[in-house]
């Protein structure tokens, strides 16, 4: 066993688990939880929001590519 030079260390981040908001028949089972992840929320919406997903921040819904029409 060894000892860490320094013992205080933290890790951090931020999970964001999108669903679709729309009962759209085209989606799979497997789809979903979409799983997006950055050191915040606002790097966390830009990744999803660069493949497609629209943030309803209001409303706290998301809405996926296929059914946003991205």
């Amino acid at each position: 066993m060894y000892k860490l030079r320094n013992p205080c260390q933290f890790a951090s981040g931020y999970t964001l688990h999108l669903y679709c908001d729309h009962a759209n028949e085209s989606h799979d089972f497997q789809e979903f939880p979409r799983e997006f992840t950055g050191e915040t929320f606002a790097e966390c919406t830009r990744r999803a929001q660069s493949v497609g997903w629209s943030i309803h921040y209001k409303t706290r819904t998301a809405t996926c590519p296929k059914c946003s029409g991205k």
